[in-house]
Parts: structure tokens; sequence; C-alpha cells
């Protein structure tokens, strides 16, 4: 039979150690009316769990038993530390992703794991199923947009335990389909744009004329995002080759974006800097910033 039950006691009589009878007790071997009475330990593989009773101690060896014939048996689950604990699995997969992702979008699963650390504490991953997880999305008081993207952090932990061998693949749990719609961005007519950008370049052409530009770049340029633009570098502009390069955009692949010939001929009639300066920087004589100083959220 696999494992056992022990006693730090002796026989008081001759010393010798209890040992199991397999029925009522531990008994010493040479003074049988003599047994251990407290202190009783199961030992099983590496599993090692301390007892008050014999009854207890019997129960969950048996039980140890039964799971191992079914093939179930993980000796994780009985570990103090708890290995398997959502907690603990949560908080270094947290410390894996801070390396892999963005401070903003770290934040973002930092929260959602919050929420479920909130709600299942440190409950072992094996015991968190389909029910668990659809309860838990249904429960959050936040817009269908934010119930996905949580459900989504989700199942990217469980993928990384997956692939840590954590889990097994017929240990993964089914999740629950979250449906939302986006919102419909507000469009403005082509007439109010011009409006809008004609009077961008009446107030600031003459204090920093890339103001203006950034804006048209925007307007002409519909595949380059705000954020990528804002992080050009003057040597990221190739006036030979007429196009600017994005060397970091969100689709992860570098891209070249080629320059109509009215922005080539604005270009040119600015000056430049040293490659390694932002394009869209600061000039000189705007309170709150220092000239050079790259564009920002607020300008």
């Amino acid at each position: 039979m696999l494992g056992g039950i022990y006693s730090d006691q002796r026989c008081r009589i001759c010393g010798s150690r209890f040992r199991d009878n397999g029925k009522t007790g531990l008994f010493c071997p040479n003074h049988p009316k003599e047994r251990a009475d407290s202190r009783f330990i199961v030992n099983f593989q590496d599993v090692w769990k301390r007892f008050k009773s014999y009854d207890e101690a019997s129960r969950f060896l048996n039980g140890l038993r039964y799971k191992t014939d079914e093939g179930t048996f993980d000796s994780r689950d009985y570990k103090k530390d708890e290995p398997l604990g959502f907690a603990n699995l949560t908080e270094k997969w947290l410390t894996v992703k801070k390396q892999e992702v963005k401070s903003k979008s770290y934040n973002n699963l930092k929260n959602y794991i919050s929420r479920a650390q909130g709600a299942w504490a440190n409950k072992n991953i094996k015991l968190i199923g389909y029910a668990e997880i659809e309860d838990f999305l249904l429960a959050q008081d936040v817009s269908s947009k934010t119930r996905a993207n949580i459900r989504s952090c989700l199942h990217d932990f469980w993928i990384w335990l997956r692939k840590r061998r954590v889990l097994r693949p017929d240990q993964f749990p089914e999740f629950p389909e979250v449906s939302f719609e986006l919102g419909y961005r507000k469009i403005i007519d082509r007439v109010t744009q011009e409006r809008i950008l004609a009077e961008v370049y009446r107030i600031s052409h003459d204090t920093n004329i890339k103001v203006w530009l950034g804006i048209k770049w925007l307007m002409t340029y519909v595949k380059v995002r705000p954020g990528e633009l804002v992080k050009l570098l003057e040597g990221d502009i190739d006036l030979e080759m007429r196009c600017f390069f994005i060397p970091h955009p969100k689709e992860k692949k570098p891209k070249w974006v080629p320059l109509i010939d009215e922005d080539i001929e604005i270009l040119q009639s600015i000056p430049r800097g040293f490659p390694k300066l932002p394009f869209f920087r600061h000039a000189s004589g705007v309170s709150g910033v220092q000239p050079g100083e790259p564009f920002g959220e607020k300008y």
C-alpha cells in the first residue's frame, strides 16, 4: 500500500516506535496495549501532514490512495505554500507581463486580475471552471467592452498556465463568450475639418507650425495613429525616399508612410534638427513647457 501513518511518539515502556495495524491505530510491537494517542503523521509520496487523531489521518490517507487509483492525485494540492493558488499564480503572471507590455496595458491587466483575486483569493486553480468564470464576469459592474477585456485577460493567464505546464490541456477550462458593440466615433465632415485646420494654422503658424502640421498629417495619413505620430523623430523622415518611418506601431510591424508632394515642400521649408530629436517638439515662447520638449497629451 502506498503511504502510511506514523507518529513521533514512542512506547513509554521500551521506547519502540509505534506501528500502524491498518485498522484501529498505532501500537507498540512489543507491548500491544501501548498506543499512540496524538501527533499522527501521514507520509504519502512527497505529501507530509499532521493530524490529532488516527481516524482523521486514516481518512486523509485513504483519500490520497483513491485519487492515485483514479489518476487525479497531485501533490501540489496539499502544499502549505499553495503553488496552485490563484493569487500566487496571478502575481507570477503579472511579473512576467510587466516585462512584456507597456505600462498602460500592464495597469489594465493588474486591475482586471485584482478584481478576480478579490473573488477567488488563493483558490486552487483547478477548482475554477466555466461556472466560476461566468459568475465572476457577470458580477462585474462594468461596460460590455470592459467585461470582454477582463475575459480576454483571464484567458491569456490560463494559456500561460498551460504553456508552463502548470495545468494539463485537459484541465484548461471552457470560457464563456462575452459580446459587445463598440461605440461609433463622431465623424466630422471634410468641410468642417478644413475650417478647423485653417483656424489652427492661423493661431499657431507664427509660434510653431508643427502643431498645424501634426493635425494635417492625421487628416492625410489616416492609418497613422496620434500616439505613433507624436513619437516621430527627425531621423524618421526621409525626404529623398519621400516618406517617414514608424518603427514601433501598434501592429508590431514597422511601416513606411509615403509623403505627398505638398508635405515634401512644407518639410523642405522647415528648419531641421538632429536625427534623434523629436520632430514634434515645442518651440520657445510657450508657457509651461521647455523648448525642445516633445509634444504631449496636453500639448
